[in-house]
């Protein structure tokens, strides 16, 4: 865990509020981009769970999640929902990927390609239920 985000969990303690993503990834001396973003909100979703914080934590960083998803982000941030058991942040991102002109634009990612099968076969549930 980095120290930015060990000191964002502190602030949550201390004031139940997160600090801005943005403040949190200046700080970690990243560009704020979406990748960055979605990285940050990852690391302060995986230290709450390390930390069993409550679920506001968790459900913060979930909003931040939904909130920043991109073509770009939107594989890793359904990796991550898998990792951390988010029901509701796994069936955003396949409603995400799946919807009308995104599937083009995620398959176009670097991370798609790593995708396990078994995910796969979600997306394409996804889309089926979805058409």
């Amino acid at each position: 865990m980095t120290p930015v985000v060990f000191k964002a969990v502190l602030h949550f303690i201390y004031t139940d509020e997160l600090p801005p993503l943005d403040d949190l990834v200046h700080a970690a001396g990243e560009l704020p981009a979406a990748t960055s973003r979605t990285r940050m909100a990852g690391e302060l979703l995986a230290a709450a769970d390390r930390f069993q914080l409550v679920e506001r934590m968790r459900q913060l960083c979930e909003n931040l999640l939904c909130d920043s998803i991109t073509p770009e982000t939107a594989v890793a941030t359904l990796k991550l929902a898998e990792r951390h058991p988010r029901p509701e942040l796994k069936a955003f991102c396949l409603d995400y990927i799946s919807s009308p002109g995104m599937l083009k634009a995620v398959v176009a990612s670097d991370d798609y390609k790593d995708l396990a099968a078994e995910t796969l076969a979600k997306i394409i549930n996804s889309i089926a239920a979805n058409s």
